[in-house]
């Protein structure tokens, strides 16, 4: 076990190493693959396009964050505050979203293909386009939710 720890740790790259430089090169580069940006602060951010495969963003940051056409594929981004970010045309596959907050998110044209969606709340959120072959919505809160056909589902209204 502490072997498969170690071996997860050299994959991802720490976050604060040498003060925000990880962020800053993020910002600036707008790739950072396999990137570990746990708890990151990236709100209101121009991620637009950016190269995040396999990049840890758990419970990260990104309201009314710019990241359309964004490569996501495999990320983690687990209980991430994504409200009112704008995610159109993004790859999302296989990516990790669970209890993620999309709220008001824009994801027209997203890639959601394997992509967990257990428990994230999408409430007014914008699906319209969006490829979501077996993605998994169990649990997710759907209210006022544009579906890829373009109809409303409120299933999960309170």
């Amino acid at each position: 076990m502490f072997v498969l720890a170690l071996l997860g740790a050299a994959f991802f790259t720490p976050v604060l190493a040498q003060g925000d430089s990880i962020l800053d090169r993020l910002k600036a580069t707008k790739a950072c693959p396999s990137c570990d940006l746990s708890r990151a602060e990236l709100s209101n951010a121009d991620l637009s396009k950016a190269d995040l495969r396999r990049t840890v963003l758990w419970g990260a940051g990104l309201k009314l964050t710019s990241l359309k056409g964004a490569d996501l594929s495999g990320a983690t981004l687990y209980g991430a505050n994504l409200s009112g970010a704008d995610l159109s045309t993004a790859k999302l596959y296989g990516a990790y979203l669970s209890e993620a907050n999309l709220s008001g998110t824009n994801l027209r044209g997203a890639i959601l293909w394997g992509t967990v969606l257990f428990k994230a709340n999408l409430t007014g959120a914008d699906l319209t386009g969006a490829s979501l072959k077996d993605a998994n919505l169990k649990g997710a809160l759907l209210c006022r939710t544009k579906m890829p056909s373009g109809e409303e589902d409120n299933s999960g209204c309170r």
